[in-house]
């Protein structure tokens, strides 16, 4: 089941944005025509203008129809992956959340039993730390786009897609939760590291003493 990669997203909201305004500007175009040859074919001796003028608002409408049918297709796009987010097992191996648990909690332990972090121990947690980061931004967008795309997409049908907001509405409550893991995780390794780089200064002031 393939879900669409964060930038395909922004690319297929971007791109319906950007159809949506060339539609709203073509059909203002195709009115502002109109009322162009509603004047003129008032007038003698000016129909050569208002055939000119009808097959640009005719240009425009179809411009207007083009984009219009562009924006469908954005849409469904996104709502189609919608589907399939709401309908996704896991977008985060659990085992992985339990070894970051895991580890926060031993990190947090270890200080707590007044473990001085040595040098080596920071430099892992310091890797640790880089292959986690960005984790969080991650899921806090991902329930963001959940919840905005259950509001956007199916809030008018809820009648018929409840089941389909509701499993929405738990995924961003589930990405939240990994979210949250994640910054407790980062918080502790911070903490880790930070007691590390002290116990360093420390002796690094006594070496100097």
């Amino acid at each position: 089941m393939e879900i669409l990669l964060p930038e395909e997203v922004e690319w297929a909201t971007g791109l319906e944005g950007t159809a949506r305004q060339m539609a709203r500007e073509m059909g203002e175009l195709a009115a502002d025509i109109r009322r162009g040859v509603a004047v003129l074919a008032l007038r003698p001796g000016e129909d050569a203008a208002v055939e000119g003028l009808e097959r640009q608002g005719a240009l425009a409408d179809a411009r207007r129809a083009d984009a219009e049918a562009l924006v469908d297709a954005t849409r469904r796009l996104q709502e189609k992956d919608l589907r399939r987010l709401a309908a996704a097992e896991h977008r985060v191996d659990p085992a992985w959340l339990v070894v970051v648990k895991g580890m926060a909690e031993y990190l947090d332990s270890a200080l707590g039993d007044g473990h001085a972090p040595t040098p080596e121990e920071v430099a892992l947690v310091a890797v640790m730390e880089g292959r986690v980061k960005g984790a969080d931004g991650s899921m806090a967008r991902l329930a963001g786009r959940l919840r905005r795309g259950a509001a956007e997409f199916f809030a008018a049908r809820l009648g018929e897609e409840e089941a389909l907001v509701g499993a929405l509405l738990r995924q961003a409550d589930r990405a939240d939760a990994v979210r949250a893991t994640v910054e407790a995780f980062m918080d502790s390794l911070r903490r880790f590291r930070d007691a590390g780089s002290s116990e360093t200064d420390k002796a690094t002031y006594r070496g100097g003493g």
